[in-house]
């Protein structure tokens, strides 16, 4: 099944879902570097900035600001108050995979799978 039409039915949970969620919609030790992530589009992209090694989301609890690598630590920054991005930018940081083509987007706005998923 496409990307799209899975994320237009709803089928794949997105970044602040999984934030705010109890539920293990993705495993909860899971590693970013595990995961795949989309926009509704479809579009494949990684977290982060485009030249990094590795994805990563940072986040923010107002004057602090942490990178953030897994889902567990993202669950536990988000219930002790954190938000997703940085006090000047708030969102999560996506870039187009192969490109240095960056963009800030709204949690809800990124949808995840795991890596080994078709």
């Amino acid at each position: 099944m496409q990307v799209r039409t899975t994320v237009a039915q709803g089928q794949m949970p997105t970044l602040q879902q999984v934030a705010e969620s109890s539920n293990d919609l993705v495993l909860p030790d899971a590693s970013l570097a595990g995961l795949r992530f989309f926009r509704d589009s479809g579009t494949e992209v990684g977290l982060g900035y485009a030249t990094a090694r590795e994805p990563t989301v940072w986040m923010t609890n107002g004057s602090s600001t942490a990178a953030v690598k897994t889902v567990a630590e993202i669950r536990s920054r988000y219930v002790e108050g954190w938000d997703f991005g940085t006090a000047a930018h708030p969102g999560v940081r996506i870039h187009v995979p192969n490109s240095r083509t960056e963009k800030i987007l709204q949690a809800s706005e990124v949808f995840i799978r795991p890596r080994d998923s078709v």
